[in-house]
């Protein structure tokens, strides 16, 4: 019981503090990353530009060769490349028709007559001009998509691992993680929210709101519904009687019956306003955050930072708002856990697990 008590224990705390990178520029120009409470450098010149997630840091340095930071060292991905795009673990960038990969320390090419192409946390979704294709690349490998003899274009609202799309003769499909799975065939446009392993969406063919999961497809509601959105691991809705509806692994619950004026979504979490009231959802709690409706705030995983009433920052996460600082109308940002406020010109301000840290 001790053993499995201290095992609970370690998974939450190292939930607690997973790695978040957040990149920024010092006073004299220079890119840093904050980590775990210190401050790294990662070049010695300004950047000419740079991309982030909670786990990379992208940036072209000041001759323009394109560098990838994943927390541990500094990779040299291209010199030439022309665009670049992140995904949760990887970077995907081209030059010209040529379409490059890098994943965990690896580079590979994935075609070499690439056209368009689109990045989500695990997928990379790109139309091969050799074949009219559209192909997908997900965990080391390629999958067939569709193709087509007319002009293709990229499927919309591609999620983590899944994404609706149309193939020949207006039949819908689904795609998840490899795995094609048919809809139907109709003469009426899709519109899909798909997150990780799932995919909503309004069905014109059974005029239902539907859910694919695990292969299967089912009816949520029994008619079609306003608006939907699809978080990491659930969907979120409203119904034909605008309440506020939060479907995760089989179970669905009302998270609100006073017509929500906006609702918004994004990784793990669900905002709304509602009578002048500004509300969260993390999955375990309804929180609200403040008694009005911030003029900016910012989501990530599960926490909030907004711009509170006296012009400072604030961040809720974990059902408990805070202020970070009160410098008034101070430029701001949230990656994973991590608050970045520019309290002044390259000087900044880092808030994590209730610890606030100067650079």
């Amino acid at each position: 019981m001790r053993l499995l008590l201290l095992f609970t224990f370690l998974l939450s705390f190292n939930a607690l503090n997973a790695q978040g990178l957040f990149p920024f520029l010092d006073n004299i120009g220079y890119l840093r990353s904050f980590e775990n409470g210190y401050s790294k450098q990662l070049d010695y010149l300004p950047p000419t530009e740079y991309k982030y997630n909670q786990n990379l840091i992208v940036f072209r340095d000041h001759k323009r060769d394109l560098f990838v930071y994943d927390g541990k060292k500094k990779h040299f991905l291209n010199n030439t490349a022309v665009r670049y795009e992140l995904g949760l673990n990887s970077v995907t960038w081209n030059i010209g028709p040529i379409l490059f990969h890098w994943e965990n320390g690896r580079r590979k090419t994935l075609s070499n007559f690439a056209d368009y192409y689109a990045v989500s946390d695990s997928l990379v979704v790109f139309i091969d001009s050799r074949d009219n294709s559209i192909k997908a690349h997900y965990k080391d490998s390629i999958y067939l998509v569709t193709y087509s003899l007319e002009e293709l274009t990229l499927p919309q609202n591609i999620g983590p691992t899944t994404f609706g799309f149309k193939g020949p003769g207006e039949v819908q499909y689904i795609f998840d993680r490899g795995k094609i799975t048919e809809i139907g065939s109709s003469q009426f446009s899709f519109s899909y929210a798909s997150g990780y392993g799932f995919s909503v969406f309004n069905d014109p063919i059974n005029q239902s709101f539907a859910l694919y999961e695990n292969g299967e497809i089912f009816n949520i509601e029994a008619v079609q519904i306003p608006s939907y959105k699809a978080g990491n691991n659930f969907a979120v809705y409203l119904d034909q009687n605008r309440n506020l509806m939060y479907y995760e692994d089989g179970d669905l619950k009302k998270i609100s019956n006073y017509s929500p004026d906006f609702y918004e979504v994004k990784d793990s979490i669900v905002v709304w306003g509602e009578t002048n009231l500004f509300f969260m959802y993390d999955g375990e709690q309804v929180t609200q955050i403040c008694n009005y409706i911030p003029e900016e705030y910012k989501l990530s995983n599960k926490t909030v930072a907004f711009r509170n009433v006296m012009g400072g920052v604030s961040v809720c996460n974990y059902g408990t708002t805070k202020e970070v600082t009160k410098v008034f109308k101070a430029e701001f940002d949230v990656n994973a856990n991590i608050v970045r406020v520019e309290t002044s010109k390259g000087n900044f301000l880092f808030y994590q697990n209730g610890k606030s840290y100067d650079y």
